[in-house]
């Protein structure tokens, strides 16, 4: 990332420029000899996902732009676009796999046939609720509370109502819980460790 940072404001000639990357804030300097220097400051506000189709294209337009292939104005329509790309899976395929994920995990918890089924539902409106609170604008700290909340909650109650049994009211929370968990950032943590993304690795542990 920081190569490429620095092959780009080359390409269109800002120099001399240094930047900083502080966890998911970049602070870009920008000191021309005959000019007030400039300093811009941004955070990257993401849900830490592993889009690697949109990670290729944008990788794709930083070798036309070092290549003198593409305009500033050119790039910077491309750059909107790659950003508008919607996900390769719909959300509907993606909380499919997660249902059969937790599914396995209730099992692994020594779970049972109805607390399978309840799992899979707990997470659908776990995943709906926390896709809600996404959009309006919520840190995914407090979502991430939120959701475990409702796991919580959503167990006690049919409990309660003597819907679930204890052995499967505690193998489908407990699978719940595990998926709010940030096992995405730690997989993807040590994928840009071992592919030499250091700045990448170091802030995957950061909440969004």
């Amino acid at each position: 990332m920081e190569v490429s940072v620095v092959a780009v404001a080359a390409s269109f000639g800002l120099s001399p420029f240094e930047f900083t990357i502080v966890g998911r804030t970049i602070i870009v300097q920008y000191a021309p000899q005959d000019r007030e220097p400039q300093v811009m400051m941004r955070v990257a506000r993401t849900v830490d996902s592993r889009d690697l189709h949109r990670a290729v294209k944008i990788y794709r337009l930083v070798e036309d732009i070092v290549q003198h292939d593409v305009e500033l104005s050119s790039a910077e329509r491309t750059l909107r676009g790659i950003k508008r790309l919607q996900p390769r899976w719909p959300w509907w395929a993606r909380l499919a796999g997660r249902a059969v994920l937790v599914s396995s995990v209730t099992l692994q918890a020594d779970g049972t046939p109805e607390g399978v089924l309840f799992a899979m539902g707990v997470l659908i409106v776990v995943d709906r609720a926390g896709w809600a609170l996404a959009r309006g604008g919520i840190p995914g700290y407090y979502v991430t509370f939120v959701q475990a909340a409702l796991v919580a909650g959503l167990g006690i109650l049919a409990l309660n109502l003597e819907v679930l049994s204890v052995r499967a009211y505690a193998s489908a929370t407990a699978a719940n819980l595990v998926l709010l968990l940030p096992v995405r950032s730690v997989v993807s943590l040590a994928q840009d460790a071992i592919t030499q993304f250091g700045t990448l690795a170091a802030v995957r542990p950061s909440p969004p």
